[in-house]
């Protein structure tokens, strides 16, 4: 994972992630909130990802993460 990502991270209590207007191909995305999650959870950090696609959760639930990733849909 990127560096700059880690320090966005860590010292942070919550971090948000809003996913509407992302155009990175849905597994990419999936794959980098896992290592998000993986390095916030090491430096207690909540995250939440606001915004997801119907095609976002049906990738994430292909996957069998769907259950660990905070997922929210689109209103």
């Amino acid at each position: 994972m990127d560096d700059h990502v880690v320090l966005q991270i860590v010292g942070k209590t919550r971090v948000a992630f809003y996913l509407e207007t992302i155009e990175l191909d849905g597994s990419a995305v999936i794959a980098l909130l896992v290592d998000v999650l993986r390095v916030a959870k090491k430096s207690g950090v909540a995250v939440e990802s606001q915004g997801c696609s119907s095609q976002l959760m049906k990738i994430a639930a292909v996957n069998g993460v769907d259950n660990i990733l905070p997922l929210h849909p689109l209103s």
